[in-house]
């Protein structure tokens, strides 16, 4: 049996080691990702929890096969819709995000941080999705019956389930993905990738309500691999209840879930859609809410009026003791330390100097924080990229040396010391405590201004606090072309300003040529760390307890959110 697997029709197409994933033209319903190296990263198995009878299991042979199409045969649709309905939804399960910001707007188009990524992955699907398989990430086509890009990679030819509906029972067009993606381009639109789209993407012509030719300006191979970024919404649900209604009260999309109700920083409640195209969920009632405070998440787990949260990994045994559960995936976040005054032009901060910035560097303990405060959950890192990544550059992390960081400081002429702000979430996580104790050890006085998630991301994207900050990615991200929301000029989350790294990662985002992707994401890696753009703290796991009335979920390796909800069951 394998657990987090849904029914949908159409053999398996393996990606070949060989082939070039970024030229490969056609995809059947699913597409195992083997390119990004993550069966080499050693993901550890997951234990399936309470299993029973796994009505979303496959059940048939996922060797390779030349029909790359058959998903979109007649019949193999009708098998889908009529093993969604024989799923009766029942029960309830609670999520807790931690943060407020995540539950911002209730447009899932509105993504500007990934863990947006519960609610849009529950409530509306995107032409393709990500989901566990066996124990590796894996694509399947969602509202996609089937896809087609040239050689050249200026066009994505989109072919829609002909039975996919919204959530009012309409049908999902081509004109509807059409609206998705020029709406992501408008004025009104908030999302973490639009000022890169708005360079690549032309056009979307819609020949007949089954198919979309989207047209780019330059091949974007995050399209059809990280395409569930943008999950189609209704266009005639949009204009008829308008931008405020539709991100406010009356979201409609074609998720397995639907939206019932939410107040916008607190909760939000959905419910399952019987009979769904793609996979009727298990659960009747999702329920979805922020708690920053990990002492109350863990007593509400306890407790049972949680069933899945993100906690440290400090806590895991506290969690075991009351007998939850524990789920994790493997290094999928990267932490960082971002030093913003050289990027904000503050020509007097010390931080300016590489020496200085080595010097901070070298007066962190990742060792002992990642072994005793994070109790074993993350691993010191040189290089803030994913390690299973091809091409991550394999760079040792700075020792920790506080003579040396003296002597560093005194060789840029900051014998002395100086001060300096630290913005970080609330509560302030014990790491950081024990870095500006450490700092102060070579004469850096640090000011940590601790604020809630929604200001300090409201800072990031402000781009104006000066200082530092530590950046977490969130997902480990397992295509470099993403890391350009924190290299290029113009990023979502990047303050750098480096026309070589720019060059570097348009190469990736828009290459078709895997070497010469592999090479450019090597090069990127070695300045950042050469020059200390960022100062790589971490790869850490993420971690999740998981309430005892839960039978069975399983996180999604390289996706360290709470996702694919539709297979859990309490």
């Amino acid at each position: 049996m394998r657990a987090g697997t849904n029914t949908r029709e159409g053999e398996a197409e393996l990606m070949s080691e060989r082939d070039n994933y970024w030229t490969r033209r056609r995809f059947g319903r699913r597409t195992i990702l083997r390119s990004t190296g993550l069966g080499a990263a050693g993901i550890a198995a997951y234990a399936a929890v309470g299993c029973g009878d796994d009505d979303d299991d496959d059940g048939g042979d996922t060797t390779a096969t030349t029909t790359s199409t058959a998903a979109a045969t007649g019949t193999g649709t009708a098998a889908t819709a009529t093993a969604s309905q024989a799923v009766v939804p029942a029960g309830r399960i609670v999520v807790d995000t931690s943060a407020s910001s995540t539950l911002s707007d209730f447009n899932p188009l509105m993504w500007t941080n990934g863990g947006q990524t519960v609610y849009r992955d529950s409530i509306a699907d995107a032409m393709i999705g990500v989901e566990k398989k066996d124990q590796a990430f894996s694509y399947y086509n969602s509202l996609a019956a089937s896809w087609e890009r040239p050689n050249d990679g200026l066009q994505v030819t989109f072919k829609i389930r002909p039975d996919a509906k919204f959530h009012d029972g309409t049908a999902v067009t081509s004109a509807d993905l059409k609206f998705t993606l020029d709406f992501v381009k408008t004025d009104q639109a908030k999302h973490a990738r639009k000022s890169e789209w708005t360079k690549i993407y032309t056009a979307t012509e819609t020949p007949d309500a089954q198919t979309a030719i989207v047209k780019l300006a330059k091949p974007y191979p995050l399209l059809t691999t990280f395409n569930f970024m943008f999950p189609v919404i209704s266009k005639a649900h949009f204009e008829k209840v308008g931008f405020d209604a539709f991100s406010g009260s009356a979201p409609l999309a074609s998720g397995p879930f639907k939206f019932v109700s939410g107040t916008k920083g607190e909760r939000i409640t959905l419910q399952a859609v019987e009979g769904h195209y793609r996979k009727t969920p298990f659960i009747k009632d999702l329920v979805i809410k922020a708690t920053a405070e990990e002492s109350t998440r863990l007593s509400q787990i306890e407790t049972g009026e949680t069933d899945i949260a993100y906690i440290n990994p400090a806590n895991k045994d506290v969690v075991k003791g009351f007998g939850g559960q524990i789920k994790t995936t493997d290094n999928d976040t990267s932490f960082w330390l971002v030093f913003m005054d050289p990027y904000l032009g503050n020509a007097s901060s010390p931080t300016n100097d590489p020496r200085v910035r080595e010097a901070m560097s070298k007066a962190i303990n990742r060792k002992d924080i990642t072994e005793k405060l994070l109790n074993g959950g993350a691993n010191p890192a040189g290089s803030f990229g994913n390690p299973a990544l091809k091409g991550h550059a394999k760079i040792d992390p700075d020792p920790y040396d506080i003579n040396a960081a003296k002597a560093l400081l005194e060789s840029a002429g900051h014998g002395g010391g100086f001060d300096i702000d630290f913005s970080v979430t609330a509560p302030v996580s014990e790491y950081v405590n024990v870095m500006v104790a450490d700092w102060k050890k070579i004469g850096v006085n640090v000011t940590v201004k601790s604020m809630d998630s929604g200001a300090w991301l409201a800072m990031v994207n402000g781009k104006k606090t000066q200082g530092m900050y530590i950046e977490p990615t969130g997902a480990n991200y397992v295509d470099p072309g993403q890391w350009g929301l924190f290299v290029l000029s113009d990023g979502s989350f990047s303050y750098l300003k480096d026309p070589e790294l720019d060059g570097w990662m348009n190469g990736i985002i828009t290459g078709t040529d895997d070497a010469a992707r592999e090479k450019n994401w090597t090069d990127i890696q070695t300045k950042v760390a050469k020059e200390r753009i960022y100062s790589t703290l971490w790869t850490s796991s993420t971690h999740f307890a998981v309430s005892k009335r839960v039978k069975s979920w399983d996180p999604t390796p390289g996706i360290g959110y709470i996702i694919n909800l539709e297979h859990a069951k309490v």
